[in-house]
Parts: C-alpha cells; structure tokens; sequence
C-alpha cells in the first residue's frame, strides 16, 4: 500500500506540474502565472493521486486515474478563462478511457449507449438554446462514457446543471445582475470527477 500511495503522490504532483506547463503553453492570450495559482496546480494534482491511491486497486488504474483528474482540472480552468473545452482533452480523455474500459472489460454497449444518449440529447439542447449548451461540452460529456456508468453519467449531468444553476442564482443574490454567459465545463468536470470518486468507492454499482 505504501508503494501505490508513494507512487499516487509522484505521480499526483507530476500531473499538477504538467497541468501548470500545459496551462501556460494552451492559453489563448499570454499572462503572467502568479505562484498561487502554480500552488493550485500542484496541489490539485497531488490530491488527484492521493484520492486515487486510496481507491484504485492496482496501479494501471491509479494512473488513468491521474489522468483522468488532471485532464479534468485542465479543461475546467480553460473553459473557465476562455468558454472553450478543447479537443485536445477530448481525445486524451477518450484515449485513456478506451484503456479502462479494456482493462476493466467493460462492456463496449452500454459505453455506446451512453455516449449516444449524450450526444443526441445535448444536440437537442443545444438547438433548443440557440447554442448556449457548447460543442465542446457535449464532445466531453460524451467521452465520460468511457469513465462513468450510465447511472453515473446521468448524475454527473443532473449534478453539473444544479450546480451551474446554484452559482447563477448566487451571483445575482450577491450582485444583483444577471450573468449572461457562464462557463458549464467547470461544473461538468467537478460533477464527473465527484461521481467517479463516488462510484470507485463503491457508491454506485458500474455496469
């Protein structure tokens, strides 16, 4: 158990190292990092490994775990600065989920099935909201198919739609004005990583 948590923590802050270097070579519009958000970087990555040498059982999953937490909290934070998910994550995260899914063999119809149930579903929101669902929030909800079950996802999606609702409603009770544009892929990813902690630790049954 030392082994894995020793490896967990390396590899955690690794990851917060790699997300502050990938941070600062992806942003659109050069600025200067300052040291708390470098601090946010790393400590978030550590807690990454931790939390996933605490509840993976074998080291296979305790890395795409880490890369999946990282991936997350990079999308999070760029969505956050710019309003954009980028396919970059997309692919990461659907690469190393067609991992797990093979070394978990996991079956590949229900993984279709969520991953088309997302997909059509927030193509259908998104017309109905004249685009203010984006595409790359839909790219990226699909893509946790591969990480979530399908009774995970739908709470993942419930979860990111309170949580964004909540934070609407809260910033006009503290400021009076209505925020006209809001930025989903930060309560997508804390919803998605929260249910797959949720589900490891044996909260929800994976299909």
């Amino acid at each position: 158990m030392w082994l894995q948590y020793s490896l967990g923590s390396i590899g955690g802050l690794l990851a917060g190292l790699g997300s502050f270097y990938l941070l600062d070579e992806l942003v659109i519009e050069r600025e200067r990092r300052f040291d708390k958000f470098y601090m946010l970087c790393v400590g978030m990555g550590l807690l990454v490994g931790l939390s996933g040498a605490y509840l993976m059982k074998s080291l296979s999953m305790l890395f795409l775990t880490i890369i999946f937490g990282s991936t997350l909290f990079i999308g999070a934070t760029i969505d956050k600065q710019y309003l954009i998910l980028p396919d970059e994550g997309a692919i990461l995260l659907l690469i190393s989920g067609l991992s797990r899914i093979w070394l978990l063999n996991i079956s590949w119809q229900f993984v279709l099935m969520g991953v088309s149930l997302v997909w059509l579903g927030g193509s259908f929101l998104q017309k109905v909201t004249n685009g203010g669902l984006g595409l790359g929030d839909i790219k990226w909800c699909s893509v946790f198919a591969c990480w979530l079950s399908l009774e995970a996802l739908w709470y993942t999606i419930v979860l990111a739609f309170v949580g964004g609702t909540c934070w609407l409603l809260l910033y006009w009770l503290v400021t009076k004005r209505t925020l006209h544009i809001l930025p989903f892929g930060p309560f997508l990813c804390i919803a998605a990583w929260i249910m797959y902690l949720w589900e490891q630790g044996g909260g929800l049954i994976s299909i």
